[in-house]
């Protein structure tokens, strides 16, 4: 599948996955962006000068209050996005899923944080966990939640472009 002839634009982020945390998949709820109402997995966009882990790191702690360290690595997974957003009619979503375990709560979740160009809103109303033993409401989940689930539960999921429609 290409690109869809329809404005769209690209996002690439590093997002974390607890696949060894006995409370299950820690997720955040979505306040803004194409995943406004849906259960996703924290993370996000990397600013300027940093690494990978470092952006991990800074948006789990954003965006959950939680620390995390980075204990490997999960995959490339891309996702095409239809849905309203930024001027845009589609989202073409590059994500690096990192396996991390949590070290401990070390704050709460701001409604604004702090970076290199001032302030930003923040995208999450907090974190929870999603059991593994139980279907998740699909309706509820991002597609990156949905395919932690396959890939946690040793499940298959396309390996090329995967459209998703959230068009209103």
């Amino acid at each position: 599948m290409g690109l869809p002839d329809a404005p769209w634009h690209r996002h690439l982020g590093v997002y974390a996955v607890t696949r060894d945390d006995p409370r299950g998949l820690f997720v955040v709820h979505k306040t803004r962006g194409p995943y406004k109402g849906l259960y996703d997995l924290p993370g996000g966009s990397l600013h300027d000068g940093e690494s990978m882990a470092q952006a991990l790191l800074r948006e789990v702690r954003e965006e959950t209050g939680y620390d995390c360290s980075v204990t490997g690595d999960l995959g490339l997974h891309e996702f095409l996005v239809r849905t309203e957003h930024a001027g845009t009619d589609y989202t073409h979503h590059i994500a690096i899923f990192r396996a991390v375990e949590l070290q401990g709560r070390v704050g709460l979740v701001d409604r604004e944080v702090t970076d290199r160009e001032g302030m930003e809103l923040n995208d999450s109303s907090g974190p929870s966990f999603l059991r593994l033993d139980e279907d998740p409401d699909v309706a509820a989940c991002s597609p990156l939640v949905r395919r932690c689930f396959a890939i946690l539960r040793g499940g298959t999921y396309p390996s090329d472009l995967e459209l998703i429609d959230r068009a209103t």
